[in-house]
């Protein structure tokens, strides 16, 4: 897997940890993708980005480079990079994966089903145990999808409202990851395909009928 990855001189510190995590997580990754042409800088979270609630986080620029953030401030982050690190990388690369093949999605069904094949690949690399952060809104899923039914089409969407909980009375945080991989997972399961077949399927063919 030819990726490159550089650490901030603000994460000094963590160095020891999170190089043992980068490998950890290259051999858990390249169990299902061995090429990944794709850059990775980790970095403190800067002022006024929204801090994740499990201390690390990701954001994909485009196919070849990845940023992932770390709340050094922590007490506890140490703990949390051995935790959740792998799973954050695995996300963000699968959005590197995504954009090199059919790029960035221009829909919120898009964007969607873009969070829904990242998650599912969590999901895969953690034997399939559902992520932590979907678990609390996953009963609610069908409910959310409703929600988004009419707005599903539109390239004119917020995605703090959509994807991270501006109006928690609409949507909860993470409520589009959440419909996401609901839709993923069964049309997977429901064609007996894997992550790797339905990775430049177009958003559409992951929805019902009445939702196209």
């Amino acid at each position: 897997m030819p990726l490159t990855t550089t650490i901030s001189k603000e994460l000094k510190e963590l160095e020891p940890v999170l190089n043992k995590e980068i490998l950890n997580s290259l051999k858990r990754i390249g169990e299902y993708f061995q090429q990944l042409n794709t850059n990775v800088a980790i970095s403190a979270f800067s002022e006024g980005r929204a801090v994740a609630p499990s201390g690390i986080g990701g954001y994909t620029h485009d196919h070849d480079f990845v940023e992932i953030f770390i709340d050094s401030d922590r007490s506890d982050i140490k703990h949390l990079i051995k935790k959740y690190f792998v799973y954050v990388l695995g996300h963000e690369l699968i959005h590197a994966l995504r954009f090199k093949k059919v790029g960035r999605g221009e829909t919120l069904g898009d964007a969607v089903i873009d969070e829904g094949l990242a998650c599912y690949f969590e999901y895969l690399i953690a034997g399939r145990k559902v992520p932590d952060y979907l678990q609390a809104s996953l009963p609610h899923w069908e409910s959310m999808y409703v929600k988004m039914r009419s707005s599903w089409h539109s390239k004119e969407f917020s995605y703090p409202l959509f994807f991270f909980g501006e109006f928690s009375e609409f949507l909860p945080r993470y409520a589009s990851y959440v419909v996401g991989f609901q839709l993923v997972k069964a049309y997977i399961a429901a064609n007996k395909l894997t992550l790797l077949a339905v990775m430049t399927a177009d958003s559409r063919v992951f929805v019902s009928d009445k939702a196209n």
